[in-house]
């Protein structure tokens, strides 16, 4: 499956920002976060396997778990089927903060997580009922202030296990999640 040209844009507009924004890291390295105060975030997803639900939860250090539910998808991506549903998690080690914009901070993550996912039966002619994915995470992320809301764009690198072998280089993410 070839990616969209939006898909394709929006992937390389985040590595762009990513590589390019890198120096901002000295500056902003020192300013706290607002996943690292022990809280837990809650929200919404969309992605390639569709619309459903997000949460995040830091872990000790830098790591934090985040575990997704999507289903209703439209493409098909690595572990998801279409018309189906797909959960998985994910470890994302949290990078130092790339700058605090004093109404926000812009951070991002790297990582990596399994995806398991199920189809209806008849929707894809060549999918099986079933698929387990792979997938690395880059991730970038806007925690606003005063309101402890966080949004988030995750390029995520996909590929199936076996029985199914799909890849899929530029699948993109989005959260939208509530902090409390």
């Amino acid at each position: 499956m070839k990616p969209s040209t939006h898909a394709r844009r929006a992937a390389a507009g985040l590595v762009a920002v990513l590589l390019f924004a890198a120096p901002g890291v000295a500056k902003a390295g020192g300013t706290v976060r607002m996943t690292e105060a022990g809280r837990r975030g809650a929200g919404l997803a969309a992605g390639p396997a569709g619309l459903g639900v997000s949460a995040k939860a830091p872990l000790a250090g830098h790591l934090a778990l985040q575990a997704t539910a999507l289903g209703r998808g439209g493409t098909s991506e690595a572990g998801y089927r279409r018309g189906g549903f797909a959960v998985g998690a994910d470890l994302l080690y949290r990078m130092p903060a790339l700058a605090d914009l004093g109404w926000g901070l812009l951070a991002w993550n790297l990582g990596g997580g399994l995806a398991l996912g199920a189809g209806r039966p008849g929707t894809d002619a060549e999918a099986h009922a079933y698929g387990l994915g792979m997938s690395a995470v880059a991730g970038l992320e806007l925690d606003l202030r005063p309101v402890p809301v966080d949004l988030a764009l995750e390029l995520r690198p996909s590929f199936g296990l076996p029985p199914d072998f799909d890849w899929d280089p530029l699948a993109l993410e989005a959260h939208a999640r509530f902090w409390w």
